[in-house]
Parts: structure tokens; C-alpha cells; sequence
């Protein structure tokens, strides 16, 4: 059974691709001859060395910082659904079971959260019990850019941390409280934590 938030990865894929396709125009005609193979991209080699984002960043889930940084950025309707998938409340994921549905971070604790970048350009999420609940391609854009798919972050690394700021954050639809990729942007970047580079 895939874990919400990797449905959520596929239905951001989705998207993205329907935003990258329409922006793009029709696609150029395939040659005569060619076969699916040459029509296939390469994978964005990485550069040699490879870079520093390369590894393994440990982080932890708060609610508090969670509420914070959706409220900011003016999605309240998604506040509820990111702390319920983040595993922070030790009752069962159902709101009914929220000691206090207005003050959701009443009993919330704080979890480990890490994500992962490899030298390949595979780039993923880890709960707190070390299961993968996000994947998708990464590379860099600049010095302190890089890309999850389609979604751009602005990142520093100083030392053994590394903090992040997700670049281009739209709306997510008002009032909605379905899974919107605007959120999800700024709950792998999120915004404020610093993550450790795991040994």
C-alpha cells in the first residue's frame, strides 16, 4: 500500500508534467526510423565530484513549525492533512481521534524526517522509522539550486547542515483540504529546520 505521500509524489508528478507539456507546445516529429530508445532522454549525469547535497539529511517533524509554515504561506485547509501524514500525534491518523481538532498540535510529538539525495539523481524521503515515503529525480541548477522533478529549492549547506527554502510556491486551492503540491513543496523543504548530514 503506497503511503500518502507518495501517492501525493505521483499526483505532483502529474501535474508538473502537465504544466511542463502545455508550456513546451506539441511535441517535434519522431524521425523515421527512430526507435523508443534514442527517443528516451538520458538521466541528468551529476557532476564529478559529486556534490555536497549528496547523502543522507536528518531532520525532525514539529508541529508547531508545520502550523507555522503552512499558515504563512496561507494554506490552512492543509495544516490538518500534513500533521495527520507526518505521524507526529500518537493517536490514530483520523481526526476524529484528535484530542483537540482546533489545536492540532495538542499531544503532537516530534519525529524524525530525513530525505536523501544520490549521486545517480535519485532523491527521497525517509519516516522516522526509516521507511521510503517519497522518490523522485533531483539535480542541481546552480550552486545553490536544485530541482525535485519540476520543483525548484533554494539550499545552504554550512558544515554538517544543510537548510532549504522551496522557490515559486504557488496557491493551493481555498479552502480545500485535498493534498496540493504547493504544500508538499514546502514540507520536504521546511522552511526554518536544519538537518544534519547523517554519518
Amino acid at each position: 500500500m503506497h503511503s500518502r505521500r507518495q501517492l501525493a509524489v505521483g499526483r505532483a508528478r502529474a501535474g508538473l508534467l502537465t504544466l511542463v507539456l502545455a508550456g513546451c507546445g506539441a511535441p517535434a516529429a519522431t524521425q523515421p526510423g527512430a526507435t523508443a530508445q534514442s527517443a528516451t532522454p538520458p538521466a541528468t549525469a551529476m557532476p564529478s565530484p559529486a556534490p555536497a547535497l549528496v547523502g543522507t539529511w536528518v531532520g525532525v517533524h514539529n508541529c508547531q513549525r508545520i502550523v507555522e509554515v503552512l499558515t504563512a504561506a496561507g494554506m490552512p485547509s492543509q495544516i490538518l492533512p500534513n500533521i495527520l501524514d507526518g505521524e507526529i500525534l500518537p493517536a490514530s491518523p483520523d481526526p476524529s481521534h484528535m484530542p483537540d481538532p482546533a489545536n492540532p498540535c495538542t499531544g503532537a510529538v516530534e519525529v524524525k524526517h530525513s530525505h536523501f539525495f544520490t549521486a545517480d539523481g535519485a532523491f527521497g524521503s525517509l519516516d522516522q522509522n526509516g521507511q521510503q515515503v517519497d522518490d523522485g529525480r533531483w539535480s542541481l541548477v546552480d550552486a545553490s539550486t536544485f530541482a525535485i522533478d519540476a520543483a525548484h529549492v533554494h539550499f545552504v549547506i554550512d558544515g554538517d547542515t544543510l537548510r532549504m527554502e522551496p522557490l515559486d510556491v504557488g496557491p493551493c486551492p481555498t479552502g480545500s483540504s485535498d493534498w496540493c503540491p504547493e504544500a508538499w513543496k514546502l514540507m520536504v523543504a521546511m522552511p526554518g529546520m536544519a538537518l544534519t548530514r547523517a554519518p
